[in-house]
């Protein structure tokens, strides 16, 4: 699983159900570490007998910077996953996989500012474009067949003389 997230950077491709579940994978995964991020703070706010202050002093100077470390770099890299899923799928349509997943980032980051903004209209755009990609078949852009295979065209002569 870490290497459909991480690996095959330039050429490597999923169908839609794989697809499907990766990107729920992530999803998950994500929601699990923002609820044992959520648990182990209100359990700690619990041990200090509900005083927020208490467990705030205590805390934040002991693991203050290494937890933000670490909280950026797994948020870089559920972004990395995101977008290599995002790429993957891409090259398996047969559009340019890197270019798709760059697109897909300014959609959904440009559609995260709109949306504070009060814009409103584009908050889904990313939603829409993983959609989009869960949904159109393999192939269905490339103008030629993927590792050289053959089209399965043959060439029939016209006529049996022309053999």
């Amino acid at each position: 699983m870490l290497k459909a997230y991480f690996g095959d950077l330039a050429n490597g491709r999923i169908g839609r159900a794989r697809f499907v579940g990766l990107w729920l994978g992530l999803i998950g995964m994500a929601l699990l570490a923002a609820l044992a991020i959520v648990v182990a703070l209100g359990a700690a706010v619990h041990l200090a007998a509900g005083d927020l202050e208490e467990v705030e002093a205590a805390v934040v100077p002991a693991i203050g910077i290494p937890a933000i470390v670490v909280l950026t770099l797994a948020g870089f890299a559920f972004l990395f996953a995101n977008l290599n899923i995002v790429a993957k799928r891409a090259r398996d349509i047969g559009w340019p996989g890197w270019l798709v997943a760059v697109l897909y980032l300014v959609l959904s980051g440009g559609a995260s500012q709109a949306g504070e903004g009060g814009h409103g209209g584009t908050a889904g755009l990313g939603l829409v474009m993983m959609l989009v990609l869960a949904i159109i078949p393999a192939n269905l852009f490339r103008r030629t067949p993927p590792d050289g295979q053959s089209s399965g065209r043959t060439s029939v002569p016209s006529s049996p003389r022309a053999r």
